[in-house]
């Protein structure tokens, strides 16, 4: 049984995302999951598993992908159930859009004193 959906907008941090993934393969009966970004590398890495992107999906959604033996190793997994999701910001944060730097990061002697 494979269940694949898209959370359009949906953001959360790379680690808390790899650690859900590890939640759902740690459930008796799942065979493979992938809750990530749904960047160029996780496409492919979800392309891998043998599942099949949504239409229209951007590096901007939160992918969640899993292979159950059955509906109950599938309902059990924490990824298909959305409270055990981790909590999704719905939007990148201000220190990683593109041209801004917040001042932990402007290097030597450009942080605030």
């Amino acid at each position: 049984m494979r269940h694949v959906q898209a959370r359009p907008g949906a953001y959360a941090d790379s680690v808390t995302l790899m650690q859900v993934s590890a939640q759902a393969q740690a459930v008796p009966g799942v065979r493979a999951a992938l809750v990530a970004m749904a960047t160029e590398l996780n496409l492919g890495l979800l392309a891998d598993l043998g599942f099949t992107a949504p239409d229209g999906v951007t590096q901007n959604d939160l992918l969640i992908a899993v292979e159950a033996a059955d509906s109950d190793a599938l309902a059990r997994s924490p990824t298909a159930r959305s409270p055990r999701v981790p909590p999704i910001r719905r939007e990148v944060p201000p220190s990683s859009r593109p041209g801004r730097r917040s001042a932990r990061h402007a290097g030597p002697g450009l942080a605030s004193r």
